[in-house]
């Protein structure tokens, strides 16, 4: 992607250049002016033998003179549209300022992608910098990679005995930790360490304690710590999926199937990997499965809804067969949340998220019908529905 914003703003850089380049010649108007100066008093000139001629004034050899004015008019005409002196702008000044507008146009270039290539997910924001230091052979960056990444870039500093207060949660959790450091093996004090780091918002220490908890069960660990460690990672790395979580994911499902935690972040990985169509029906079992009151149901609520408003801006290109069957697949998913939001009665907010999104998705009878529907639950009045569209209306 980068090489490509980079070639395209090339061929338009090259082109400025070729044309900066024609300004450097210039036609010499002085010779111009000249010529139209001698040409004006050759014509005078004849104007004069022709006013001689009706008063009678002409001599023997006034006829010769008048040719000759004549030819010599249409010699320098000829003479002006042949020779068209060209001069060159001063070279060293020019070749410069040449210089310094290719400098300025590629660095420009690069540093514009930098500023306007960020993502509202974390994770796609972090990785193109994160890659620089990882090795070739590594496709992706590894979880600690992403998280020293973070780490410096928000320039947190690290838990010490100096840095907290007597009596604290964060105090407790550093004592805890400075335990675990001689007792690794203390599943408890792990299990204990993973719940009130994450509280505290230290989700990398929560992840290394997880992690830790599952080298101790070994073959004990269910499928539950794994996708526990997959989303600690995931948390822990701004919403990158790494390959360490991957390897939990992975894991996880291959025990339960029916792992709802795990099946959310396969979810996300499948984002990440651009693989629309499998995370949209990961959505759709996942939707089907679980109750209404599912956290995982609301967590995924907002996932759907930036989806499918990244989704409407592409729906102009209706000849797309890929994009054609995806809105298909994902009008799969929002049929199955709003059943789910039916039968539990939800919130206007919800009912108004999917709303959004078929509108987004440009279903206009589901809008219409789902909009019906919302009016008899809450029984709201017509202007109470005109007021809700305005602000829909408004926020896209």
């Amino acid at each position: 992607m980068y090489w490509t914003f980079v070639g395209f703003n090339t061929i338009i850089i090259m082109s400025s250049i070729f044309l900066i380049f024609r300004t450097i010649y210039k036609e010499d108007r002085t010779l111009h002016s000249n010529r139209n100066m001698e040409i004006e008093f050759l014509k005078n000139q004849l104007i004069q033998f022709d006013k001689d001629v009706e008063n009678g004034l002409v001599g023997k050899d006034d006829k010769f003179n008048r040719i000759s004015i004549v030819r010599s008019i249409l010699k320098l005409n000829q003479n002006t549209a042949n020779n068209t002196k060209l001069v060159r702008a001063p070279t060293k000044p020019t070749a410069w300022a040449l210089v310094l507008i290719v400098f300025i146009c590629f660095v420009g270039t690069h540093l514009t992608y930098i500023f306007t290539n960020d993502n509202f997910f974390p994770s796609e924001k972090h990785v193109t910098k994160i890659n620089k230091d990882t090795s070739p052979q590594q496709k992706q960056p590894s979880q600690e990679t992403v998280e020293n990444f973070i780490k410096k870039k928000q320039n947190r500093p690290d838990l010490d005995q100096n840095s907290v207060t007597d009596g604290s949660l964060e105090k407790l959790v550093y004592e805890l930790q400075t335990v675990l450091a001689n007792r690794p093996n203390d599943l408890r004090g792990q299990m204990l360490l993973v719940k009130n780091s994450a509280s505290l918002g230290n989700f990398v220490t929560a992840r290394k304690a997880q992690k830790k908890i599952i080298e101790i069960l070994e073959s004990d660990a269910k499928s539950s710590d794994y996708s526990k460690y997959a989303e600690l990672c995931v948390i822990a790395a701004s919403g990158y999926v790494s390959p360490e979580a991957t390897n939990a994911i992975n894991k996880a499902i291959s025990m339960d199937p029916q792992n709802s935690q795990a099946s959310f972040y396969l979810s996300l990985l499948l984002l990440q990997e651009n693989k629309i169509g499998p995370a949209l029906k990961t959505w759709t079992k996942l939707i089907q499965k679980e109750p209404s009151s599912s956290k995982w149901i609301k967590m995924l609520i907002p996932q759907i809804e930036n989806l499918s408003a990244n989704f409407s801006t592409k729906l102009s290109a209706p000849q797309e067969t890929d994009l054609f069957n995806i809105r298909l697949i994902f009008l799969d998913v929002l049929e199955a949340l709003e059943q789910k939001v039916e039968e539990n009665r939800e919130t206007i907010e919800i009912w108004a998220s999917v709303i959004r999104c078929y509108k987004n998705l440009a279903f206009a009878k589901k809008v219409e019908t789902s909009i019906e529907k919302m009016r008899l639950y809450f029984s709201l009045s017509s202007s109470q529905i005109e007021q809700l569209e305005k602000i829909w209306t408004k926020n896209d």
